[in-house]
């Protein structure tokens, strides 16, 4: 078989899955809102890794609406990472086992995808979306690790900060176009988190108390898909379910609410 009709099977086959989740259905199971009104979009979905409803040791993925709490199962086991390919809520999500499916995160079906499509996939997600203007530098140092945030259409550092090195699980992120940055430091007491706004160079503290055995093990911060909200969700051992807060970043105060959720693998665009 030629290489250039290879690429263009794998392209078609990539075309069907996408015409195939566009018109599936999916099983709708209803709850309570949970996010403070200033974090729901009605065209967004969070993307949760949720225990089996059997309550064995397995889990699998769950598509939250924050607006009206609806939840939908999606048919994927042991997710692990997910990543959004457009604004209508289409989504590649990898298991535990590093297989890919391609799902929409407002219906139940999900479709495996071979890793030549998914390389095709990611890399028309590269091409479409805009270089971010803040960027964030890491150097790693014998104390701990700094951060120089940079601002590419001007080529200058807006903030600059360090974190001595603790023996306690620790995260960083940045929004999509590179506005907030957000640095967190687990513990089983209380956990601090940093923010830094590259717009405004507005720097504010935030503490998530906890009175727990053991710190975390495992930590995602998640931005909502206009980055005005983060998700922060931390695992420990010993604990039946992970804990998650929110967090208003165009807010003063930046308090940390916690929000009945399992572990947050994504917060997605679903607008059509």
């Amino acid at each position: 078989m030629a290489k250039g009709d290879g690429r263009r099977q794998s392209w078609l086959f990539v075309i069907s899955l996408v015409s195939t989740l566009a018109f599936r259905s999916g099983l709708v199971q209803t709850s309570a809102p949970m996010l403070a009104p200033a974090c729901v979009s009605a065209e967004s979905r969070l993307l949760v890794e949720a225990a089996t409803a059997q309550g064995g040791s397995g889990s699998g993925l769950v598509s939250v609406d924050p607006a009206t709490g609806v939840r939908i199962p999606i048919l994927v086991d042991e997710p692990r990472r997910t990543v959004a390919l457009d604004a209508r809520g289409l989504v590649l999500v990898q298991d535990a086992a590093e297989r890919w499916a391609l799902i929409t995160a407002t219906e139940s079906a999900a479709l495996p995808v071979p890793d030549l499509a998914v390389t095709g996939l990611m890399l028309g997600r590269s091409l479409a979306n805009e270089p971010p203007r803040w960027v964030a530098q890491r150097h790693s140092t014998p104390d701990g690790t700094s951060f120089r945030i940079i601002d590419r259409s001007r080529h200058t550092v807006v903030l600059e900060t360090s974190f001595r090195r603790r023996i306690e699980l620790a995260a960083s992120a940045s929004s999509a176009d590179g506005r907030f940055f957000v640095h967190v430091q687990a513990n089983n007491v209380a956990s601090d988190v940093f923010i830094f706004d590259a717009l405004t160079l507005d720097r504010r503290t935030s503490s998530i108390p906890h009175d727990a055995r053991l710190a975390a093990f495992a930590m995602s911060l998640t931005f909502s898909p206009d980055a005005s909200c983060l998700a922060i969700s931390m695992e420990r051992e010993g604990d039946p379910e992970p804990d998650t807060w929110i967090v208003d970043l165009t807010a003063t105060s930046s308090t940390a609410e916690r929000v009945e959720l399992e572990y947050v693998l994504g917060w997605v665009p679903t607008s059509q």
